[in-house]
């Protein structure tokens, strides 16, 4: 897989915030390619990392006012789509890893250390024994709508829809589709034990 990384250091103080912009040069290489579209309003922070295979074979179209804080990770291989809408936020350490498509709708909110993943590795049971594929992955679109919120430390996995307005809660592993308008929260009853 032939893969370029962009690690994008460089930056500028905007009043008390460490901002970056893409480079000229960067942006240039970036929107060389007519599949590609990325604006030069990007905001970054520190050590934010963006993989893609050949720009030739990948789809990416991130809209305005997209904000990814410290040390943010988007990955799009050959033959993936990155979509992201207008005016969303990624708080610190979030991963976008795209193998297949993620769409991500205007006005979205993600916490830190969010995960986003539209594949999972491939395995067999061979003779009993487990065998997981390193290289060969199942592949399903990950949708996300518009004016959400995701709740730091949150996983959203392959094949999952989550509808627009949706709000969820920090720490859920999300493997099934969320309807607009609705709070998904990982409910956990945390019992108090006296010691004595």
């Amino acid at each position: 897989m032939n893969l370029n990384v962009f690690l994008l250091k460089s930056g500028r103080k905007i009043g008390s915030v460490f901002s970056s912009f893409l480079s000229r040069k960067e942006w240039q290489i970036l929107n060389s390619y007519p599949n590609v579209k990325v604006p030069k309003t990007l905001v970054y922070n520190k050590s934010f990392r963006f993989s893609h295979g050949k720009l030739e074979s990948v789809k990416i179209d991130i809209a305005d006012n997209v904000t990814c804080r410290n040390n943010c990770f988007f990955h799009i291989a050959n033959h993936a789509e990155l979509i992201i809408e207008n005016n969303v936020f990624f708080n610190n350490n979030c991963s976008v890893n795209c193998l297949d498509k993620v769409f991500i709708g205007e006005n979205t909110m993600f916490g830190e250390g969010v995960r986003i993943y539209d594949h999972n590795h491939s395995y067999a049971d061979e003779n009993g024994e487990l065998k997981i594929e390193l290289n060969k992955f199942s592949k399903d679109p990950v949708i996300i709508g518009k004016n959400s919120w995701i709740g730091s430390n949150t996983i959203i996995l392959k094949g999952v829809t989550v509808g627009n307005n949706v709000i969820i809660g920090a720490n859920v592993v999300v493997h099934k589709s969320v309807p607009d308008n609705t709070i998904l929260v990982n409910k956990q009853n945390l019992e108090t034990i006296n010691r004595s």
